[in-house]
């Protein structure tokens, strides 16, 4: 039973009180529910960006292994070819 100052015994002021109260509390209710949906739609969320952020550094750190590997071959190929050129100017120069 909802107090409300002021209703003294009247009936008619107790039941609408009792209504007022119910309606409220379902009101408090409809909001706690929504509140609810949209925490469980943000965890989603949330969850679903730690899973992309976990794919991007995984396909970042491809990357950086790949260009690392190129890195190495082209300073490879650069030494071989100033071996080569070297190699070159010493026939020219006999």
């Amino acid at each position: 039973m909802v107090y409300l100052p002021g209703a003294g015994d009247d009936p008619g002021c107790r039941e609408k009180a009792e209504c007022c109260g119910h309606m409220y509390w379902r009101r408090v209710q409809n909001a706690l529910k929504n509140m609810e949906e949209e925490c469980t739609h943000l965890q989603m969320m949330y969850q679903s960006s730690q899973e992309e952020l976990e794919q991007l550094v995984e396909r970042s750190d491809e990357h950086v292994l790949e260009i690392r590997e190129l890195n190495d071959k082209f300073q490879v190929h650069s030494l071989l070819g100033v071996d080569q050129q070297a190699r070159n100017i010493l026939l020219l120069v006999r």
